[in-house]
């Protein structure tokens, strides 16, 4: 009897600490599941590319230098939420980037775009309430290609395909967030030179290869869905 009432005395002694664990894991669990958040966003991408051709192959740098071309992007972020001041996760986006030409004698040439979908790794720093600082990576896939030349229509470009598919860039934005409404400005600056083109002489002897790099900024308007909420 003594070791029975002894048991009796400890489990009741233990309830209240045991309701309290009890209600702080429950607390902690809701807590957990609130700091996943999910972004849904479109906006417009601002393209173009930094591009430079071998010495003699007759392509000078400002034949590309025509300023930056709008394509329509969209896509997700996921991303867990650290403590008050820092977050982690990824975008998930469609991500058209291109560029367009100057013929020869300065006057509109060909619009090349190229279709991506790009995983976009990143760390956040929230300063102030309601501002965040996001510096990541920017790894795309080219799925698709496309030129179109002067008063016609954009053309499929398989058959003449000059860019390689993976495309790895720095990411550096900040964001802006009103209730669950946020407004981000992005840059992504391309690390991986991307093109296939190799040129030749007169005599058809090579003389080197181009190189291209994207410049992409990206202005995008999303919503958040909050987990656990």
């Amino acid at each position: 009897m003594k070791n029975l009432y002894a048991k009796s005395l400890t489990m009741k002694t233990n309830f209240p600490f045991l309701l309290l664990t009890a209600m702080l894991m429950c607390t902690a669990s809701a807590s957990l599941q609130a700091q996943w958040r999910l972004g849904v966003s479109a906006g417009v991408n601002l393209a173009d590319t930094d591009y430079s051709a071998p010495e003699g192959s007759g392509i000078a740098p400002e034949n590309f230098d025509t300023g930056f071309t709008p394509y329509f992007a969209g896509g997700l972020t996921l991303l867990y939420r650290l403590n008050d001041r820092w977050a982690v996760g990824s975008g998930f986006q469609y991500s058209p980037k291109g560029y367009k030409v100057k013929d020869f004698n300065g006057s509109e040439g060909v619009k090349w775009r190229y279709h991506y979908l790009d995983v976009l790794p990143q760390v956040a720093f929230q300063p102030i309430s309601g501002l965040e600082l996001i510096l990541g990576a920017n790894i795309g896939n080219s799925v698709r290609e496309e030129f179109k030349a002067p008063d016609h229509e954009w053309t499929d470009a398989t058959d003449v395909k000059i860019i390689q598919n993976l495309d790895v860039g720095l990411l550096a934005g900040v964001r802006g967030e009103y209730r669950q409404f946020f407004l981000q400005f992005s840059y992504l600056h391309g690390l991986t030179d991307n093109t296939d083109i190799r040129f030749t002489d007169g005599n058809g002897d090579p003389i080197g290869e181009g190189k291209q790099f994207n410049r992409t900024l990206q202005l995008m308007l999303g919503y958040w869905l909050d987990f656990g909420k």
